[in-house]
C-alpha cells in the first residue's frame, strides 16, 4: 500500500518496465533508454508515449501473486488515498494544516521522489560508477541500509 503512495505504478506495471529495461539496457526496446536523449530518459517516458511497444519482459511470476494482483487492481484508489490522502490528513489533523500537507508532504514529495529515482542512474552512468560503488553512493545518498545488506 505505501508503495502505491510514492506513485510510480503498481507493482505488476513497474516491475514489467524496470525488468524489460535490465533485458533491453539503452537498446530500441528499453522502455527508458538513455540514447532518446536525456530529458527521455529522465521523465519523457513517462509524459509521452512510446513509439514503440518495449521489449518482452516475463512477470508471469508477478500475475500468481495475489498481493500484486490485488494492488494492480487497486492501484489507483490506493495512490489517491495513499499519495495523497495520507499525507494531506496527517497534518491536517495534527497542526491544522491542510493546505501545507497536500503541498507538500504530497505534491512537492512527489516531484522530489520522482525527480532523485531517475536523475541517480543518470548521475552513476556520467562519473562511471558500477557495481558496489554505484550501490554505496546510492545508499549514502537515501541514507539506506541496504548497502549493508548487498555486501554480505
Amino acid at each position: 500500500m505505501a508503495g502505491a503512495g510514492a506513485v510510480e505504478g503498481s507493482i505488476k506495471w513497474w516491475s514489467r518496465g524496470h525488468r524489460a529495461h535490465h533485458r533491453y539496457t539503452d537498446t530500441g526496446l528499453d522502455p527508458y533508454n538513455a540514447h532518446q536523449g536525456f530529458w527521455y530518459s529522465h521523465i519523457g517516458w513517462m509524459l509521452l508515449k512510446p513509439r514503440r511497444k518495449p521489449g518482452v519482459a516475463d512477470i508471469s511470476d508477478l500475475s500468481k501473486n495475489e498481493v500484486v494482483r490485488w494492488q494492480h487492481r487497486w492501484y489507483l484508489t490506493l495512490l489517491l488515498v495513499f499519495g495523497f490522502g495520507v499525507p494531506t490528513i496527517i497534518p491536517g489533523l495534527l497542526w491544522g494544516d491542510w493546505k501545507g500537507g497536500y503541498i507538500f508532504a504530497g505534491a512537492a514529495r512527489l516531484v522530489f521522489v520522482h525527480h532523485v529515482c531517475s536523475l541517480l542512474p543518470h548521475f552513476a552512468r556520467c562519473v562511471e560508477l558500477t557495481g558496489l560503488r554505484a550501490v554505496y553512493l546510492l545508499c549514502q545518498f537515501t541514507r539506506s541500509l541496504v548497502w549493508r545488506d548487498s555486501i554480505r
